[in-house]
């Protein structure tokens, strides 16, 4: 990651939330990669004790996309929280998201009809037990 760095905070989160057009959630934790600017962040938010957490990621182009941002996203709902799942959910028009969430490891669920305005929403699940960023 020559010349970026892992950052974390508001700073990140409130990033996501603006890539995204979405309504920003108070509290929610974040983990961006930062060089001049930010180019990507997860925003980890319906945080169950234990048992799961929902992320929420937005990047710019795929030069952030790197084994070691990888390894320090999924220690921290599955190390740090002890949660058993994390889930994303993804609008279903979003190809290269759906294709990164597969490429993660993440398994697909479902699907919401309607889940987004204008898409219905795709819901992936990846599991600590799975996980190949932390073994």
């Amino acid at each position: 990651m020559r010349g970026k760095t892992i950052v974390y905070g508001p700073e990140v989160a409130q990033w996501v939330w603006g890539k995204l057009g979405a309504t920003p959630q108070e509290g929610a934790a974040a983990i961006g990669i930062k060089g001049e600017k930010i180019v990507s962040g997860v925003v980890f938010t319906r945080y169950h004790p234990g048992i799961t957490i929902e992320l929420t990621i937005a990047s710019e182009g795929t030069m952030w996309a790197v084994p070691d941002y990888f390894r320090t996203i999924f220690a921290y709902p599955f190390k740090q929280l002890d949660c058993q799942r994390a889930t994303a959910i993804v609008a279903s028009k979003n190809s290269k998201s759906r294709a990164l969430c597969k490429h993660l490891g993440f398994v697909q669920e479902g699907v919401c009809k309607y889940g987004f305005k204008d898409d219905d929403a795709v819901i992936y699940g990846m599991y600590r037990n799975n996980c190949r960023w932390i073994q």
